[in-house]
């Protein structure tokens, strides 16, 4: 199993990931004017943040790109653990089962993408 990992497609990855959800949640903060009406929205756009990450790393790796960009989604679980003390339990709960499979479709985006050209 780990045979399959791509260690440069899945640091650059999680990489790309953690950047565009850092990038959108000081954005979203900034512009915000009640922090708890926008928990949708964050859920939403770190989503599509991981799904980056997940076709970032499947464009990288040269075998194996969807195992390589749904541990992408793993990985931000794994980093997000330490932050679970504020989070909602309804959105750790969706965040945690969305993850990976975001972040497999963005593995799947990119090797449809791939085929295309």
């Amino acid at each position: 199993m780990l045979n399959k990992i791509d260690v440069k497609a899945l640091g650059i990855g999680t990489v790309a990931d953690i950047s565009a959800t850092v990038v959108i949640s000081w954005t979203l903060v900034v512009l915000q004017d009640e922090p708890k009406e926008s928990a949708i929205i964050e859920l939403l756009f770190g989503l599509l943040c991981v799904t980056f990450g997940g076709f970032v790393a499947a464009k990288i790796a040269s075998t194996h790109k969807l195992y390589n960009a749904t541990f992408v989604g793993v990985i931000g679980i794994l980093i997000s653990l330490p932050f679970i003390s504020n989070i909602p339990l309804w959105y750790l709960m969706i965040s945690m089962i969305l993850m990976p499979f975001f972040a497999y479709a963005g593995g799947a985006i990119e090797k449809k993408y791939n085929k295309a050209h």
